[in-house]
């Protein structure tokens, strides 16, 4: 399947879709980061990195909806995913940190 435009789909201003944009720069991508109370310079939280991840992934399902299946887009559908993802994370986690993961996620999601 081809694109029929290296555009993000996610903005109006005809922006080129770069793994930094799509993650970082774009502005759906700000308010998703934004409605999770997560800095990226953040590191302290002992999962930080799987909530980079999974919010990362999440973005990207959302992209994919857009993309292939004209689904719009919500905030509350990216942080609907992370939320189901990070619940599959404290199935494996350590109960220390499984613990804190549970509560992080009462919190801000």
């Amino acid at each position: 399947m081809t694109l029929p435009a290296y555009n993000c789909v996610m903005c109006t201003d005809g922006t080129e879709e770069t793994t930094l944009h799509l993650f970082i720069e774009c502005n759906f991508a700000k308010q998703c980061w934004s409605s999770i109370g997560i800095q990226l310079q953040q590191s302290s939280v002992p999962f930080f990195m799987d909530i980079i991840i999974l919010m990362s992934w999440s973005i990207w399902i959302e992209r994919n909806g857009e993309t292939f299946r004209n689904i719009t887009a919500t905030i509350a559908q990216c942080r609907a995913t992370l939320r189901k993802e990070l619940a599959l994370v404290v199935h494996r986690a350590k109960s220390s940190v499984s613990t804190h993961l549970l509560s992080w996620i009462e919190t801000h999601l």
